[in-house]
């Protein structure tokens, strides 16, 4: 691949994240992205504080700190395993259950971010991403 053509991929993936965030998250936005994209990966999985690092990207260290932000804020549960200390299960209290599902309300209304894709544009672009995902 080029590097102009790598360069305007990385440059259009910038502007479409801005657009999201600000069109799909902009009133909901009490937590910050990385917050958020948590939350939904705690719903899905009740991990340990490893997969949430390794989900992220980030070390361990990192992950105990935005987990801790949510855990005050309410919205994250630390559950201790009754085998070994050491380790934490995460899950989602009631106010982190009823953000997410809030939140979802809220960006199903507003996916008309998609609407300028006719139906066969909007298919190649979920498997585009698909694709995409399923690299890692």
């Amino acid at each position: 691949m080029s590097e102009n053509l790598k360069s305007q991929i990385l440059k259009l993936m910038f502007k479409l994240s801005g657009i999201i965030k600000k069109r799909m998250f902009g009133d909901i936005c009490e937590l910050k992205m990385p917050q958020i994209f948590t939350l939904i990966f705690i719903k899905e999985r009740n991990p340990k504080m490893r997969d949430i690092a390794n989900a992220l990207g980030i070390k361990e260290a990192s992950a105990t700190a935005l987990i801790e932000k949510l855990v005050d804020k309410g919205f994250v549960q630390r559950l201790p395993s009754e085998k070994d200390r050491r380790i934490v299960s995460l899950c989602l209290t009631k106010k982190g259950k009823d953000f997410i599902e809030r939140s979802h309300r809220k960006i199903a209304q507003k996916i008309f971010i998609f609407d300028c894709l006719n139906e066969s544009e909007q298919k190649q672009f979920i498997h585009i991403l698909k694709k995409l995902t399923n690299q890692q």
